[in-house]
């Protein structure tokens, strides 16, 4: 599923075959896959995310975001609560669709329309 490509300018993270799994209606699509994309290694918590798909990967962890305190899935409260805190310290107004918002945008640079359209599930 991951080819990591050090020799490239950056180095990148070859994703292919990545299940599509989304929390929508408009978005079921049983068994299908996500186009195949980069993730660049030197953007910031590459590794973290790694690390947590890794431990998924392994069946140590049977989901990515679990709490440490209840084991209980993450819910959108605690994304939305996490990032208010960052962007308080931070000093910005900071908002989980403000995030999709600058990632469509940074994407957007390199990617064609048709993989934008997949990767937000947006309509045609």
């Amino acid at each position: 599923m991951f080819i990591p490509l050090k020799e490239a300018k950056p180095p990148i993270l070859v994703v292919k075959g990545m299940p599509l799994i989304k929390n929508s209606k408009k978005a079921n699509l049983p068994q299908a896959v996500r186009n195949d994309f980069v993730i660049r290694i030197d953007e910031p918590l590459v590794r973290v995310m790694l690390m947590a798909i890794v431990k998924h990967l392994n069946d140590e962890e049977p989901f990515i975001f679990l709490s440490p305190f209840t084991g209980k899935l993450y819910g959108r409260r605690w994304a939305y609560k996490v990032l208010r805190r960052i962007g308080d310290k931070a000093g910005i107004y900071l908002y989980p669709q403000r995030l999709r918002c600058e990632r469509a945008y940074h994407l957007g640079k390199s990617l064609k329309a048709e993989s934008l359209v997949e990767w937000f599930t947006w309509d045609n």
